[in-house]
This record gives C-alpha cells, structure tokens and sequence, in this order.
C-alpha cells in the first residue's frame, strides 16, 4: 500500500507553505484595505436589476483604480514588508510603505505613551468591517497583532462585548481589533456561505450558531448596530465556503467533479441578493467592495486555501 498518497504529500506542502501564504495574504490584503481607507472616495457602486457594476480604468478614465481589476503580487521572501504589487493594465498601484507606518506608531515599551511616530491622520476615526472567512479572519488577527492593537472576541450579535472566556477560542465569532492611537477599528463578521442545512455543524472549532446564512444574518444586523461607528469601508466574500459545499453535497461523485451550471447560477443570484443586503444595511456612503478569493499558484500543485 502506498505510504504516501497524492493527498498526503499534499498536505505536506501545504503546511511548507503555510507561513508564506499567511504573510502573502496579510500583505495582499492589507494594502488592499489601506488602499481603500486612504484614497479619495471613488464613485459608490450602484446594485442594478443584472447585478452589481464595476470600477474600473475602462469604465471612468478619470480615475485610475488598479485595485479593481487583476493584480498580483510580488512577495519579498526575506523582507515580506516591501513586497510590491503590479497590474496587467497601464494603471500601476503606487507603492506607499503604510504598513511600515503603521508599526512604527506602535508604543515603544509596553506602557508607554509615547509613539515611534505619529499617526497616519487618513487612518484616524476610521472602522472597516470584513465580512467573509479565515482569510478575513487571519487579516484581523494577524494585523493587530503586527501593528500591536487589542484584539476582542465578540459574541455572534455584538461588537460591543466580549464573548464568554467559554467561547473565546471559538474561530467563528465576531472578532475586532481596536488600534488606539489612530482611533481605528477593524471588524470581522464571519459567515458559511448561503447555506441553510447548517451542514458544518461538526467543524466545532469554527462553527458558532446559529451556522444558517438567514438565521446568522439577522445576528450580523443587530452586531452592526453596536459598532464603535459607521464603517467607511465594507467588504464582503465568503467564496471558499460555498466551493467547500458544493464539493461537500457532491461528495459522493467521483473527483474531479466541476461546479454544475445551477450552481453557479443560485451562487451569483445569492452573491446579488447579499450585496444588496449589505448595501441596505451600510447606507450610501459607506463604500462596499467584493473581495475576490486568492490563488497563490504553487510550482508542484494547486489547491484553494481559506
């Protein structure tokens, strides 16, 4: 019997990559997110009868938004902090070190009042709100941690209290990171896609109820209303979910088995239908953004990663 099967060597090279991956995504993200706080506000998406429109350089040439169509990302091994981005158009992303900014307005000893720099006034009094997964999940987490801001976890309706010490290591509870020396608040909701069977019940470390989209939406409305402030920024995607059901509810094919026509088309009316939901409930000026789920192309394998 083979000791060591295509799966198996699989999960070896994810768990090689795992850090990599980590840094990758927190980069991406994060400049991704700065992006978005800093800049001035670009024309609001409008939801339509078709769907949801675009920004893009083609669509307003007036403005130059790299962000809003593909780019990837050149990762720094070494000094991952000055990785840089690039885009497939004309329109290149600049490359400011905010990031680094950021750490440097970290207390210099615990205690301490004093900052290493000054705060980066575009980010002071800002809340940003990530609904989505892990990827959201880890971006919080990490973020605060690298930047040094108090981490909360919240119970499933709230962002005003922490969740019980029973229920703190639970991954799929409202977390916040709260950055005080700019007043910045990051805030992540998390979601299992548009189920309705609550089909991940056993995955007990992530699963917190209630685990169906419409019951857990009616908790994120009542979270929203105790967040320190209307959030600028709102951004939405909980994509590797729904792929993980579909494979899930397919599991008895045999694999490879490809995402059947219905149901990428209940995925697209259901991905409307929940940004007009989050459109209602962030109000006009609040901009709301489709996050795109990441690919990090590995040289012996793809795979997707959460």
């Amino acid at each position: 019997m083979d000791q060591n099967p295509p799966a198996y060597a699989a999960l070896q090279l994810l768990a090689k990559n795992l850090l990599t991956k980590r840094i990758l995504v927190l980069t991406t993200f994060l400049i991704i997110i700065l992006y978005l706080l800093l800049t001035t506000p670009l024309p609001q998406h409008h939801l339509h009868s078709g769907g949801v429109s675009s920004l893009d350089s083609d669509s307003d040439t007036s403005t130059c938004n790299p962000y809003s169509g593909s780019i990837y990302l050149h990762l720094n091994n070494t000094k991952p902090l000055e990785s840089t981005f690039a885009s497939f158009s004309s329109c290149q992303p600049t490359q400011p070190p905010w990031l680094n900014q950021l750490i440097l307005t970290k207390p210099i000893a615990p205690g301490s009042i004093g900052r290493g720099s000054p705060p980066i006034q575009e980010l002071t009094n800002k809340t940003l709100l990530l609904i989505g997964d892990s990827v959201d999940r880890f971006l919080v987490t990490d973020l605060c941690s690298l930047i040094g801001g108090v981490l909360t976890i919240h119970p499933v309706n709230s962002f005003s209290l922490p969740a019980s010490e029973e229920e703190k290591d639970n991954k799929g509870l409202p977390r916040s990171c709260f950055l005080e020396s700019h007043n910045l608040t990051l805030a992540n909701y998390f979601f299992y896609g548009y189920d309705e069977s609550d089909i991940w019940k056993d995955k007990m470390g992530t699963w917190s109820a209630p685990g169906t989209f419409e019951k857990r939406w009616e908790e994120l409305k009542k979270a929203y209303k105790t967040l320190p402030k209307e959030p600028e920024v709102v951004t939405v995607n909980f994509g590797l979910w729904e792929l993980a059901r579909f494979d899930k509810l397919k599991e008895s094919a045999e694999d490879p088995q490809e995402v059947d026509s219905q149901f990428v088309e209940e995925y697209i009316s259901n991905t409307e239908s929940m940004l007009r939901r989050v459109r209602e409930l962030a109000g006009q000026k609040a901009r709301v953004v489709w996050r795109q789920m990441h690919t990090p192309k590995i040289e012996d394998g793809s795979y997707w990663v959460g």
